[in-house]
């Protein structure tokens, strides 16, 4: 073995050990999660580009491209730091739990959650794409999905067949319909539906057939957001720098 290679295994090494001995921080940070999901909720824990770095994303279930951050954490082997105002550093996991249980009660925290829970209950926008995925143009058609089809839109596997109605959206600028033009997609919050077949039912409903793709769109959206919690990451990193220079409070 070389001793390039010796260095990149002892490096890999020494942070996976270290975020074992983070363990109990991650647990509780992963039963938060677990807790604030529901029918109508999504939550996960993402990983930041800084190590040590997570968030506390949610979305809306049926919505999986409209995550928000709720929550900054930064972990370390003896300490997780909660980036609210001031920050909050906890040593254990208990008083870390505590913590985070008066959290999701309080007022703002829980007007949050009501405001992703009665987006579920709401029409979605979709897309028609007369080219190609993600490609706007004047030939587009917006149209809207009823809560409980994008439900079902979602819940269905990758990759599944599926046969759904939509509405013809009556917005300015929502397009017309062309019933002699071939669309490749339909477009829905992070979820595709390709190799679409499309056709008039009556006045402005539409039945789409095609196969469900998930990953491409909602990867992109994904890494937009890793983007802005990088943003976030340089943030911190400068208020934790400024705090070293000025001593802590």
């Amino acid at each position: 073995m070389s001793f390039a290679d010796l260095i990149r295994q002892r490096v890999q090494a020494g942070l996976q050990g270290a975020e074992a001995q983070a363990g109990p921080f991650l647990d509780v940070l992963q039963e938060l999660a677990d807790g604030l999901t529901s029918d109508r909720i999504g939550a996960a824990i993402t990983r930041g580009s800084v190590r040590g770095r997570f968030y506390l994303t949610l979305w809306p279930r049926t919505l999986p491209a409209k995550r928000c951050l709720m929550l900054a954490f930064w972990v370390t082997t003896r300490s997780i730091q909660v980036f609210v105002d001031p920050p909050l550093e906890f040593t254990d996991a208990t008083s870390l739990r505590d913590w985070l249980a008066d959290f999701v009660t309080s007022p703002a925290f829980l007007e949050t959650l009501e405001l992703l829970s009665e987006s579920t209950q709401q029409p979605t926008e979709g897309y028609l794409r007369a080219r190609r995925a993600g490609e706007l143009t004047r030939e587009d058609v917006i149209v809207e999905i009823a809560p409980e089809v994008q439900s079902a839109l979602v819940e269905q596997d990758e990759g599944a067949t599926v046969d759904i109605t939509v509405t013809l959206a009556s917005t300015i600028g929502a397009g017309t319909f062309d019933p002699q033009r071939s669309y490749v997609t339909l477009e829905s919050s992070g979820i595709r539906v390709d190799e679409i077949h499309v056709e008039l039912v009556h006045d402005s409903l539409l039945r789409v057939r095609g196969v469900k793709r998930s990953e491409p769109e909602l990867r992109a959206e994904l890494e937009a957001a890793a983007h802005r919690f990088d943003d976030f990451d340089n943030m911190l990193d400068e208020r934790e720098k400024e705090i070293q220079r000025n001593g802590r409070p």
